[in-house]
């Protein structure tokens, strides 16, 4: 089974090959789209269209932090029932007996969409129950953040990915973990091997580097 992903597209719809299950892991709307209507718009005109438009048997959907229409309008948006794809928001989906999770949530950063409090204590409590939620039986995790140590390092060098998300990851013990946000574009696929010798692959599938140019198209995944 194949998977195409790709994450932090920002309003760029790059081609994707065929595949089985095609992923987008968040940050869809253009970089100048922020109010609701303007994303709104910009969905319904564009986005579901070229959903229909990719040759993959079953489409997931998250939101990201520059989502704002995901996070608290998406009664602007047709009827859910009627969207072209899975959307996953804290929520899951078995395909073809592969269950797959998805979360957009992500460490606070300049107060945007499905961001966890910047007040730590208040963070701590809201990261339990988000990740405590993660099913233990999955085999995709896709969040829009990464885990700590992978696929998360900064231009200058700082290691941006989620701690706590990480804990839950050698919980849950996913087969795979995609995830954008953090634009290391670099990154390449990395493993995790837990005490019971299963193994955990992370894949960061952003777009757009860190100047915000486009430099990666999807990236095929084997199953």
């Amino acid at each position: 089974m194949m998977i195409a992903a790709i994450s932090d597209t920002h309003g760029v719809l790059p081609d994707i090959p065929e595949c089985d299950i095609f992923i987008h892991a968040g940050d869809i709307c253009p970089l100048t789209n922020h109010t609701r209507p303007r994303q709104a718009n910009w969905i319904e005109g564009y986005f579901w269209g070229y959903l229909n438009l990719i040759p993959a048997k079953h489409k997931i959907v998250m939101a990201g932090n520059h989502d704002w229409i995901f996070f608290d309008s998406k009664g602007m948006l047709r009827k859910q029932q009627e969207w072209p794809c899975h959307y996953l928001e804290n929520s899951g989906v078995e395909i073809n007996g592969l269950k797959i999770w998805g979360t957009p949530w992500t460490p606070h950063f300049c107060d945007w969409a499905f961001n966890f409090s910047d007040d730590p204590i208040r963070a701590e409590e809201q990261m339990a129950k988000i990740y405590g939620e993660i099913p233990e039986d999955i085999d995709i995790l896709v969040t829009h953040g990464p885990p700590r140590g992978f696929g998360d390092l900064t231009r200058d060098t700082r290691r941006a990915g989620c701690k706590a998300l990480l804990d839950r990851i050698k919980v849950v013990k996913p087969k795979i973990h995609v995830f954008g946000h953090i634009h290391d574009v670099d990154s390449p696929p990395a493993e995790l091997v837990h005490n019971d010798n299963s193994r955990t692959w992370f894949y960061n599938v952003a777009c757009r580097d860190e100047d915000y140019y486009v430099v990666k198209g999807a990236t095929e995944i084997e199953v």
